[in-house]
């Protein structure tokens, strides 16, 4: 991916993408999300990044297409992508990195430090995406 193709993938995070996170069996996971009406633009998120790509049919609106990822390889490899780039969620990226540091074996439960350390990044998150004018 060129620099400047990653600077693009950077905007349209700030504009149309989020961290967010989701409880499973009480551990708390991160995901990364990115939904716009452009087919071929999340089209090419996917074929960069692979994950899960669905549209998005509501009555009285357009078709929008969503991107999602949240596994540990594609979480940390896309922040680190579009980290020198992002500026508007340049603090949520700093954060969602911070989250994939506590991401370890699948097969081990996570450590009671870790969980308190995921908790207050999600903590974090929350504040932010408040700030920002977003629930």
């Amino acid at each position: 991916m060129t620099e400047l193709e990653r600077a693009y993938l950077a905007g349209l995070f700030d504009g149309e993408g989020c961290i967010s996170y989701f409880n499973q069996t009480g551990t708390p996971l991160l995901k990364i999300v990115l939904q716009m009406c452009s087919q071929e633009v999340v089209a090419w998120i996917q074929d960069v990044f692979p994950g899960s790509f669905r549209e998005i049919l509501r009555e009285g609106h357009p078709i929008c297409y969503r991107w999602e990822i949240s596994k540990k390889e594609a979480l940390k490899s896309f922040l680190e992508m579009i980290q020198p780039y992002a500026r508007v969620k340049r603090k949520l990226v700093s954060l969602g990195l911070q989250f994939t540091d506590t991401i370890g074996d699948s097969r081990r439960p996570i450590s009671d430090e870790n969980l308190y350390i995921r908790y207050r990044i999600i903590d974090e998150i929350d504040k932010t995406n408040f700030q920002r004018g977003r629930n």
